[in-house]
């Protein structure tokens, strides 16, 4: 019985994504036949002579798509339109295959071709991902026999790598793919839930008017020790209330009934009350449900769901509104989806940060080796040297991922913050004559407790930012100085009193609006504005002297 249960689901959920098969196929023709053509030009400027032939590969498999897409929205396939696209996609990848054969093979560019088919079709395309995979493979397969059986073997190495990208690109989006579709169903059964909870809430509105009539004693226990906030709102205000009500939005019942309701209603959210639509049910107006914030005496806000009913109360219209708290449902859900967003994040920069130092090492090590065999007066000395700096303030970066990745275990050490200003600083202002720095150190500097790499890439990423916002030069203003904070300051910021090292970034640029200041904080977030980043007029950082550990904050 179970699984017949599971299997109605299973089914139930395949039509209700029919129509978004659908749309997502017609997508995916929709680029085969306009971006296939279009990335002709990209033939013209590598191989000229190959360019006929290739436009015929590129017209043919356009064509293709387009006869799709007629079919698509001529036949009427239903969920069964994903074959259709994955049709595309093999046209799509012959063409590729077929270019990248008369391109070399081993060596050719073309391979890259191949990511955007594997992306396109495993991540627009809202099926099992194990249909992806069959096809997927099967692609990814005619592609390496094609080559072995008809290419000429040149460059094993870049074969290599390339097959290591395609490969890395056609996992990802596998993974992509499945994790979408797991989120579809999820999505699915929470709303089939709520739309039965709904339901239920609708039969429970009808059945209460009968209670009403039928006994007003048994309707005064069920409304008093319900668990929901119940009340009528006639004349744009409470009337009615039940003891949770009066809970829940802190009020005595003598002043709740002269306040309108609409005022209790959060101003931001007050759009969702007014513009709510309301649906005729016979004699009766049904009002969706909704959820929005309301405000609490204290002035504290509550996340509410409502159901309301149109009713006649002593002759008179109104609604029976039904108000259930969700504050905690609300935290839980954001709590889950920040923990997923940097459990994500923390396991792709782990990876990034693994695959960049392996890549960092090989320049160390060759720099190292030219270095061995360069005269010590020989004009390209320094600039080995500047390469050996810049390769250890990248191995100092991928630290920083890597620390990210592990929650945060970075190595604190105790440094010189006037050192590492200045190295960082010089470093930077090598490459960007037009930026004119000024420096202010404070002598006897406290020694702080910080992790060197997190530091210079919070600092480097400033002096970007301050750059980017000064097209064609300015002034950037660089100081450190010891401070001390008290109990007061400390508190609101959650560190501990003391004495701390503060580093001060000021520039004369354009700066940033609130929306971006209210997301510095988040891992990897940037924006721009014009062809630059926005950032902070000002922002300073403050590191405990004291202990093993740093904060950090940017201000305007």
């Amino acid at each position: 019985m179970h699984q017949k249960t599971e299997e109605d689901v299973t089914e139930n959920f395949q039509k209700d994504q029919e129509q978004l098969v659908t749309e997502r196929v017609s997508v995916i023709l929709l680029l085969g036949w306009t971006l296939v053509p279009f990335f002709g030009w990209v033939d013209y400027v590598l191989y000229p002579e190959l360019f006929g032939r290739f436009m015929i590969y590129r017209l043919v498999a356009a064509a293709i798509c387009v006869i799709l897409h007629i079919m698509n929205h001529r036949l009427k396939l239903g969920s069964k339109s994903f074959y259709l696209g994955i049709a595309a996609a093999y046209a799509v990848a012959f063409a590729i295959i077929g270019m990248i054969l008369g391109t070399g093979g081993y060596s050719t560019p073309y391979y890259a071709g191949l990511n955007l088919v594997f992306l396109g079709m495993c991540t627009v395309l809202t099926i099992k991902v194990s249909l992806l995979a069959v096809h997927s493979l099967a692609i990814y397969f005619l592609y390496l026999l094609a080559v072995l059986l008809f290419s000429k073997v040149d460059n094993v190495g870049l074969f290599l790598a390339n097959n290591m990208f395609v490969a890395s690109t056609l996992g990802i989006a596998l993974v992509a793919s499945h994790v979408g579709h797991k989120l579809r169903f999820r999505e699915y059964l929470m709303r089939h839930e709520l739309e039965n909870i709904q339901n239920q809430l609708k039969r429970y509105s009808a059945n209460l008017e009968t209670l009403v009539a039928e006994s007003e004693k048994k309707y005064q226990i069920l409304i008093d020790n319900a668990d929901e906030s119940i009340f009528i709102i006639q004349d744009d205000v409470i009337k009615f209330p039940n003891p949770r009500t009066i809970e829940l939005f802190a009020y005595p019942k003598e002043e709740i009934a002269h306040i309108p309701f609409i005022d209790l209603v959060l101003d931001e959210d007050r759009g969702v009350i007014l513009g709510q639509p309301q649906q005729i049910a016979g004699a009766k107006k049904i009002i969706p449900t909704s959820t929005f914030r309301i405000m609490r005496r204290s002035g504290e806000t509550v996340w509410v769901d409502m159901n309301a009913v149109s009713i006649e109360w002593g002759d008179k219209p109104g609604f029976l509104v039904f108000l259930r708290d969700v504050t905690e449902k609300k935290r839980m859900e954001a709590e889950l989806i920040q923990a997923q967003k940097m459990e994500a994040i923390g396991t792709l920069a782990g990876g990034i940060a693994h695959d960049f130092n392996n890549i960092l090492m090989g320049i160390l090590g060759y720099t190292s080796l030219m270095l061995l065999n360069t005269e010590p007066d020989n004009t390209s000395n320094e600039r080995l040297k500047s390469i050996e700096h810049l390769v250890e303030s990248g191995a100092d970066l991928t630290k920083q991922l890597l620390g990210f990745a592990r929650g945060g275990k970075y190595e604190v050490k105790p440094t010189d913050v006037n050192e590492l200003v200045r190295r960082s600083s010089e470093i930077f202002g090598r490459t960007k004559k037009e930026i004119t720095i000024h420096r202010n150190y404070q002598k006897d500097l406290y020694i702080a407790d910080v992790d060197r790499g997190q530091i210079e890439q919070v600092l480097l990423n400033l002096f970007v930012n301050a750059w980017q916002a000064m097209p064609g030069g300015g002034d950037l203003y660089l100081e450190t100085s010891n401070v001390t904070l008290d109990e007061i300051y400390t508190r609101l910021h959650s560190i501990n009193p003391g004495n701390y090292v503060k580093i001060s970034v000021t520039d004369n640029g354009t700066g940033m609006d609130q929306a971006t200041q209210r997301r510095i904080f988040e891992p990897f977030f940037h924006h721009k504005r014009d062809g630059a980043r926005d950032r902070a007029r000002s922002c300073f950082g403050v590191w405990n002297h004291q202990e093993s550990r740093g904060d950090h904050q940017c201000l305007q």
